[in-house]
């Protein structure tokens, strides 16, 4: 089973990507999605957005 848990935030949101295989949790990813601080809240939500739905499919 692939888990995947997300730290929300506007400046930088982390995630992790887990395996769970019987009682084992192996850390398979993990990092950031930073988008630029400069850019208005909308923007930086899209870019949330599409960086999530990224990492989604490649998962």
């Amino acid at each position: 089973m692939i888990i995947i848990g997300f730290d929300p935030g506007l400046t930088n949101t982390g995630y992790a990507v887990l395996s769970k295989k019987n009682n084992e949790i192996e850390l398979l990813e993990c990092g950031l999605i930073s988008p630029k601080k400069s850019k208005i809240i909308s923007e930086r939500l899209y870019t949330i957005f599409f960086e999530s739905n990224k990492l989604l499919e490649e998962v």
